[in-house]
């Protein structure tokens, strides 16, 4: 019988970037000797992907409030009543949870699970180790929802700890983590794990300074993903109208933002909009061809790219122009990646359509949110200056930004080309660190 792994916390290959991290972490793991079949932990609709190239999918223990219902999907902002309805099913939920983490209280908590929970609770039992993929889930703001979040993301890797299988963090960012909570949380939870990564140097010091945890630095994941140079992207652009420009096309991600801990958060989702809409209007004006493309078509609203795509389109016409959308849900991350490698710039907001790019030595501008891991990885890679906070956004700056990257195109190519040799070292250290430790 083959070994178990188990990939944690929740997995969703509907996120492109999400998938990359998944699939390299069981390449790497792999190439460091934990030969065997691994299991995730996703939904049936967002393990499709994974489970062609033989990951399977495992129900969730501790389910998020919204997979309860699908209108609650519809979540891109929070009103009181979501908030008081999701701490409701939390505390539900919790009644069989917080028993199952426990040794002593575990097999009557078993008892209770659903027939489809039982077999992830068996695959547990037989695991011999745990990884945690690569990704920035690790941050929490103030309030009741974030506080419950890193409850959330942490409680598979607890309960695997909790039942003695050693737990390898592969590179994350961290932070920032407003209250004491929050930390005390991941501190409890990383210093029981046998290794633990950090993928930007501004995570690796807020996790030291934050959590009292030392990690090792290494490069996200997805650097190391190969494009499916099989894949005729130039011709599925096409079959959707979209002709690539030699030396003008610039390829756009934007997704749906709720700015957490911000009382304007509203007001700042619309500037969001309002400051990609001035880019794409400048940049039709100066001969370029923007393309918007959709890199996530989560089952919640706050991760469905296409919302805010067609919101930011139909601006573009009310201004009597067009921009081209570019959706094809059935590429997997190493064919949407190749779709991003004809683009001859890229400003994503999506963080590995910036990963997919810039491994692929296209010059790339970042539109930064949700803690260290944007700017931190674009200030490794020495490219700060091309890395603009979402939360201080102006269609100004944007252009000013990108005028920026084009003049200075060539330096940017040569520091991509630096990272790129840097990478077979990196991931050589990675696997021989894991190796080590699983010893």
């Amino acid at each position: 019988m083959a070994n178990e792994y188990l990939i944690l916390p929740g997995c969703d290959d509907t996120n492109r970037g999400d998938q990359a991290l998944i699939w390299e972490t069981v390449e790497v793991a792999k190439s460091a000797g934990f030969s065997g079949h691994y299991s995730m932990i996703a939904t049936e609709e967002c393990g499709k992907e994974s489970q062609k190239i033989g990951i399977s999918s495992l129900p969730y223990l501790l389910p998020h409030p919204s997979m309860h219902a699908a209108k609650d999907k519809q979540n891109i902002s929070y009103g009181i009543a979501l908030k008081l309805k999701w701490a409701l099913r939390a505390v539900l939920d919790l009644l069989i949870a917080f028993p199952l983490s426990k040794k002593a209280t575990r097999p009557l908590a078993a008892k209770l699970l659903s027939k489809e929970q039982k077999k992830t609770l068996a695959i547990y039992q037989q695991a011999k180790a745990a990884f945690v993929k690569g990704g920035g889930f690790l941050h929490a703001y103030d309030g009741l929802v974030d506080t419950y979040k890193i409850y959330f993301f942490l409680y598979h890797i607890n309960l695997a700890l909790s039942m003695g299988i050693p737990v390898y963090v592969m590179p994350n960012s961290y932070g920032p983590f407003v209250t004491g909570y929050s930390r005390r949380l991941v501190k409890k939870c990383l210093s029981r794990c046998r290794l633990v990564y950090s993928r930007e140097s501004a995570s690796q010091q807020v996790l030291k300074a934050d959590c009292g945890i030392d990690s090792h630095l290494s490069r996200d994941l997805a650097m190391y993903l190969e494009k499916d140079a099989s894949f005729d992207a130039v011709s599925d652009l096409a079959s959707k109208g979209i002709s690539l420009s030699s030396g003008k096309t610039v390829g756009i991600t934007v997704r749906p933002y709720r700015f957490p801990g911000k009382s304007n958060a509203e007001e700042l989702y619309q500037d969001y909009k309002h400051s990609v809409e001035k880019l794409i209007l400048w940049l039709l004006e100066e001969g370029y061809h923007p393309v918007l493309i959709e890199h996530v078509f989560s089952e919640n609203h706050h991760e469905q790219d296409m919302i805010c795509i067609q919101e930011i389109a139909d601006m573009i016409k009310a201004s009597g122009k067009t921009v081209p959308v570019y959706s094809n849900r059935e590429l997997n991350c190493r064919q949407l990646k190749t779709v991003y490698s004809k683009m001859d710039y890229v400003v994503g907001t999506r963080f590995h359509s910036v990963i997919f790019s810039l491994t692929e030595k296209v010059p790339v501008m970042a539109i930064t949110y949700g803690g260290n891991k944007g700017t931190g990885i674009m200030h490794d890679l020495g490219l700060s200056d091309f890395a603009v906070s979402i939360e201080r956004l102006s269609g100004e700056q944007l252009i000013e930004t990108f005028r920026k990257l084009v003049s200075e195109r060539s330096v940017v190519l040569s520091r991509l080309e630096e990272n790129q040799q840097a990478l077979s070292d990196g991931y050589r250290q990675l696997v021989s660190e894991l190796r080590s430790a699983m010893k």
